[in-house]
């Protein structure tokens, strides 16, 4: 949450008004990451203020990881995924080495794991 904290305090000193607090924003991020998107949508159901405010939080949070040389739990999820759909050799390689994979917990899997079946 500290992050998030930092990322809003650079977005107010660019003189964007947040007033969403540090919870609604991460999950806003986290909504965003899921999505595979780069910005906050209107699906959001946020004012146009409230996207704004977002997206703002959203770029220097995603600068603060990178300046750290972090990912977070979203990141980690995404990258595979990324890395599945645009890297045929190593796609080719999981769908070789596994012919099925075992989902526990279905129920928390996210936009991005209901993903395309790509292995």
């Amino acid at each position: 949450m500290e992050i998030i904290k930092d990322a809003k305090a650079m977005a107010k000193i660019s003189g964007i008004d947040v007033s969403l607090r540090h919870e609604q924003l991460a999950d806003a991020i986290r909504r965003i990451k899921q999505k595979q998107q780069t910005d906050a949508d209107k699906s959001d159901q946020l004012s146009s203020a409230g996207r704004k405010a977002v997206n703002a939080v959203y770029q220097s949070y995603q600068q603060i990881l990178q300046i750290l040389g972090l990912v977070d739990f979203e990141d980690l999820i995404g990258d595979v995924v990324r890395l599945l759909e645009n890297d045929v050799s190593v796609r080719t390689a999981i769908q070789k080495q596994y012919a099925y994979i075992f989902v526990d917990e279905y129920q928390d899997i996210n936009t991005i794991l209901a993903w395309k079946k790509l292995v």
